[in-house]
């Protein structure tokens, strides 16, 4: 070619075509030598290599396969592979990614109780912060986790959470950190539950209502946010106003439990005394009422003897008079078991008659 010519793109193509293949047939040469020489052998590696990509996914697990960094398959169906053995292409062509689906994960989440416990963590003695407040006294809003209760009280509490895959695909391939997400989604699920009870209640029969709301909260949190998980349970761990007043709120609430005590104990004596002492009521009106109608019949009847004596009495007093009389005597009488007949004056019976009951 003359010097300042300019050649076509045509000829610049063919004479780099012919550039390249003159380089690389000493190449192409040698491969082929090897391949004549030692074809065994490297018929073997290639087998292991591709062979390599057969893998196995345990039970409890599926498997997702990355190719060149992009999953397969265009559905849920051919993403997302059960357990068995799985054939993927060699790496670094291929990479299989498990999740565990079945397993139960356990997240703790101490961010709404960074200052509880001060003291069992080893920090001995009053710490001042920069305003003068020691941190054993008060709580410093920028270093303590706490949230606050419906009635306007502190509260630091320790929560475990529970989980598992329900979404492979986004928790694998979409989260950075699974678990830093379930910790934020925990905390403010807590927050806004706390803010619709009062301490009391939460520290009592409300526990487990308190545990149930904020577990949906942080559910419904997780699902706007695709994180691809299933909330299981929400366990407090520890549930307690801050260290600093729970002295004295354990004797409130040992003084409440001691009020509850007391009421449940006067209800139980009042379920039991009170029954009893509506029975035995009622047996004494029945008694006095079959009493009141045994006397009043007795009056009456004696009301009407007396009527009839009255009216006797006067047809015939001398004759009335003189049976009263024996039978007062006789009555009085009665009981006596001797008796004894005094003698006339002239120390003589006469015509005198006593009646020796047998």
């Amino acid at each position: 070619m003359k010097r300042g010519s300019l050649q076509r793109p045509s000829q610049v193509r063919e004479t780099a075509g012919a550039e390249w293949a003159r380089m690389a047939s000493p190449l192409m040469g040698l491969v082929g030598f090897v391949l004549r020489v030692y074809h065994w052998p490297i018929l073997v590696l290639l087998v292991l290599y591709a062979g390599s990509g057969l893998t196995s996914v345990q039970p409890g697990q599926v498997a997702l396969v990355l190719r060149m960094g992009r999953l397969v398959g265009d559905n849920p169906g051919q993403q997302v592979h059960e357990s068995g053995f799985l054939f993927a292409l060699p790496a670094p062509i291929d990479e299989v990614v498990r999740v565990d689906v079945e397993k139960i994960h356990s997240v703790r989440v101490t961010d709404l109780a960074s200052g509880l416990g001060r003291e069992q963590d080893g920090m001995k003695g009053p710490v001042t912060s920069s305003r003068g407040f020691s941190r054993r006294d008060t709580i410093n809003p920028e270093q303590d986790g706490y949230c606050l209760t419906g009635d306007d009280n502190v509260l630091q509490t320790v929560l475990l959470a529970r989980y598992r895959v329900s979404d492979p695909v986004r928790y694998a391939l979409e989260l950075e950190d699974p678990d830093a997400l379930l910790r934020d989604a925990v905390c403010t699920a807590m927050v806004t539950s706390a803010g619709t009870m009062a301490i009391e209640e939460m520290m009592a029969e409300g526990r487990f209502t308190l545990s149930s709301m904020v577990r949906e909260r942080a559910q419904g949190l997780l699902n706007d946010t695709g994180a691809g998980m299933e909330l299981v349970a929400v366990e407090f761990e520890r549930l307690s106003p801050p260290f600093q007043v729970l002295p004295a709120f354990r004797e409130v609430v040992s003084s409440m439990i001691d009020a509850v005590t007391l009421i449940e104990e006067a209800r139980e004596y009042g379920a039991t005394e009170v029954p009893a002492a509506l029975a035995r009521s009622t047996t004494r009106i029945s008694e006095a009422r079959a009493q009141a109608a045994q006397r009043l019949g007795r009056a009456r009847g004696e009301s009407e003897a007396f009527e009839a004596l009255l009216a006797e009495y006067r047809q015939n007093p001398d004759v009335v008079r003189v049976r009263l009389y024996r039978e007062s005597i006789e009555r009085a009488l009665e009981p006596v078991t001797k008796r004894f007949v005094p003698p006339p004056a002239g120390e003589r019976y006469e015509n005198l008659r006593i009646t020796i009951p047998f």
